[in-house]
């Protein structure tokens, strides 16, 4: 008999997910049966939900999307944080709850993770704040929302969940008569704003393109490349899209950040008379508390869920792939004459000379290589390395919008368990480790063979750029970095330690992880308590005027 479960989970494998994050509960225990029993995927078990949700959705930035399983009530509850972070910054997961059976929920039975009021619609009602479609399964419905659930996912780009009665999981069903549709359909919408871009650009003595998140989000990256080439418009990014160009294109200038990027990068796109922002949003952490110079009026905004034209008028939004497949249809040339930021200085080490924010980046900029995925914690980690010229093929994953302490060491593992080939870095502070360091046995367990920074300064350092510089609530406990990998089950086989203090140590270091790639790496980093990046010091003195 072919059942509800079974077609959930080939569903699963025929929108590209082989790996299923999550944690077990009795309310799903017998649905990841069909997981485990399921040739094209596996269980991938964390060590708490909000763990599992950070990962998945790390996971589904390498692989495009993922799926997360949890209990009802405290499971789901738990995970909420993670899943509102993946609707923030657009990124699908599939998030499905196991819940009581039917017949508990009909008759309004009093049972263990309830609220003890027979209501077994309100942890659903949370989630839909969170997510781009919820539903329930029943024996009637479940392959028409099955399929509207994940299709919404994959073409909104946003988590989607599904409360999955753990008796309906069993019940008959006929299997898929249809693929799955994958992306929007575009037409005469994208054809008219490719016409009315064509306009601005036939215009502009100084257009520059922001290559935005969605680009990375939809997978087009390759087609807004190729669209970039065949036109040769200059180009640029914010924080907030790093990762969707690849940046050593001739084309790229440089990252934009106010007052901080390179002059040449700063000069160029205040002064622009066009930006056509593709596939982005404008928020504070992206633009120094927005104090971007290039004018609202002089800006096209192109994304999936809205289109802003520089006259202030604004529509729904359209398909990117679509809009681009447009956009290659019109004959334009741009003369590129944009200067570009200065090379990256080579790092080369001060003998004993204490380690700094900036020369620590420094450092970490010079080491990045072709294709590695960098990690970046909300902080000092993602404001020193925001301007970090990429290698080609490097992905970037950073809660920029969001920011979540501690998301960036599950996201690390579960895109790592997406893309094991892949050499992934991940720079993250002590505060933030913290929160989800029990995560790092998933590494062990699963033999993953990360780059770890963690930032030993003592406490909350974004916290006291804003407020509270001396006061106790921004102290942590004080952790024996050293031990952590072998706490949760690292040995000498599978991860080395390295604790630096000087920028001789890091050298060091660095080589180090470069002469044994086959393994794990924990590299507990000193650093001086108030020790940060301007642009951090700059935003966290705006925020504090903000919050005043």
């Amino acid at each position: 008999m072919y059942t509800v479960g079974q077609y959930l989970v080939d569903r699963l494998e025929e929108i590209g997910i082989d790996k299923v994050f999550g944690v077990p509960g009795d309310y799903n225990l017998t649905f990841l049966d069909y997981i485990q029993n399921h040739e094209g995927l596996s269980w991938q078990g964390n060590t708490n939900e909000l763990n599992a949700a950070y990962a998945a959705d790390g996971y589904a930035r390498e692989r495009g999307v993922s799926a997360l399983v949890t209990t009802f009530g405290v499971g789901e509850l738990s995970a909420i944080n993670g899943t509102a972070g993946s609707f923030a910054e657009q990124v699908p997961v599939i998030h499905i709850v196991g819940s009581p059976t039917m017949n508990v929920q009909s008759n309004k039975k009093l049972v263990h993770h309830s609220l003890g009021m027979g209501n077994f619609h309100n942890f659903s009602e949370m989630a839909k704040e969170v997510t781009a479609a919820t539903t329930m399964l029943t024996e009637e419905n479940a392959a028409s929302e099955i399929d509207r659930v994940l299709e919404t996912a994959l073409l909104e780009k946003r988590p989607v969940y599904i409360n999955l009665p753990i008796d309906i999981a069993h019940k008959a069903i006929v299997k898929p008569a249809k693929a799955l549709q994958t992306e929007k359909s575009s037409g005469e919408r994208e054809a008219q704003l490719a016409e009315i871009i064509l306009s601005h650009l036939e215009k502009a003595a100084q257009p520059i393109v922001i290559a935005g998140h969605e680009i990375a989000r939809f997978q087009i990256r390759e087609r807004f490349e190729n669209w970039i080439n065949q036109t040769k418009l200059p180009v640029t990014n914010l924080a907030y899209g790093k990762g969707s160009f690849n940046e050593e294109n001739e084309h790229f200038i440089g990252t934009y950040y106010p007052a901080f990027s390179d002059k040449n990068v700063l000069d160029y796109v205040d002064n622009s008379d066009f930006v056509l922002h593709f596939g982005g949003k404008i928020i504070d952490n992206s633009t120094s508390s927005f104090s971007q110079g290039f004018k609202t009026e002089n800006t096209l905004t192109a994304a999936n869920d809205i289109i802003m034209l520089p006259d202030g008028s604004t529509y729904s939004g359209i398909s990117l792939n679509g809009l681009l497949a447009e956009l290659e249809k019109l004959n334009f040339t741009f003369a590129d004459t944009a200067a570009k930021q200065a090379e990256l200085a080579v790092f080369e080490p001060q003998a004993e000379t204490p380690l700094k924010q900036d020369r620590f980046h420094q450092a970490v900029m010079n080491f990045l290589q072709a294709d590695d995925v960098l990690v970046t914690e909300q902080g000092t980690s993602s404001f020193g390395l925001m301007l970090a010229p990429l290698k080609k093929g490097m992905n970037l994953i950073s809660q920029t919008l969001w920011g979540s302490i501690g998301y960036t060491l599950p996201a690390m593992i579960g895109s790592q368990i997406a893309a094991p080939e892949r050499r992934h870095i991940l720079s993250i502070g002590d505060g933030s480790f913290q929160l989800t360091a029990q995560e790092m046995s998933t590494i062990f367990r699963e033999k993953l063979t990360p780059v770890i920074f963690i930032i030993n300064n003592d406490g909350y350092t974004v916290e006291r750029a804003i407020h509270g510089e001396d006061e106790s609530y921004n102290d942590i406990p004080t952790w024996n970095l050293q031990l952590v990998a072998e706490t949760f089950g690292g040995d000498a086989e599978t991860v080395d330690t390295h604790n630096v203090f000087t920028e001789t140590d890091f050298a060091n270091t660095l080589a180090a992880i470069d002469a044994t790639p086959q393994k794990a790496h924990v590299v507990e980093v000193h650093m001086e308590q108030m020790d940060m990046p301007e642009s951090l010091r700059q935003i966290g003195l705006a925020l504090s005027k903000q919050n005043s």
